[in-house]
């Protein structure tokens, strides 16, 4: 799955914690107000929504998702979930994600995945590290001002041939 198909504009945000009510200063803070985020937009049910919050934390303790450069993919598995959905968010402030590189991290992609659907499951998060291991994707991102400009620099890097 592309990334500009499981991150629709809609699930893109810019500049937290300022645009949110809950201040996000801690990965744990910020997993439960992106997923909470993610809920609203797809109209997931408070209790669907809850369990989700445990599910992406659950993984989280297992292993850290941050990928270093100030990257972290948050994700789980979700019963009866029928699509992959995702959220962008861009940090105005790094939160410490425990990345084995210590850099705080400014860009979360948080991804929630349909149960058993392993194939799919790899094939979404490897779209995600093709996209944030390109050169300058990061400063490009962080440069970008509005949730179109980071849903088109996206695509644009879909659309560029892989060197």
């Amino acid at each position: 799955m592309m990334v500009s198909q499981l991150v629709p504009v809609t699930n893109i945000s810019i500049g937290w914690p300022d645009t949110q009510l809950k201040h996000s200063n801690s990965k744990w803070d910020l997993i439960h107000n992106i997923v909470t985020f993610l809920c609203e937009r797809n109209e997931i049910s408070n209790e669907v929504c809850k369990k989700t919050i445990l599910d992406v934390n659950e993984r989280e303790k297992s292993m850290t998702t941050a990928i270093g450069h100030g990257i972290a993919i948050p994700h789980a598995s979700i019963t009866n979930l029928k699509k992959p959905i995702g959220a962008c968010i861009i940090l105005k402030d790094g939160v410490d994600f425990e990345a084995i590189d210590h850099e705080p991290v400014k860009i979360v992609i948080l991804v929630l995945l349909p149960e058993k659907d392993y194939k799919k499951h790899i094939r979404t998060l490897s779209s995600i590290v093709d996209l944030t291991s390109q050169p300058n994707i990061k400063e490009k991102l962080l440069e970008m001002k509005t949730p179109q400009q980071v849903w088109q620099e996206i695509c644009n890097f879909e659309k560029s041939p892989v060197i």
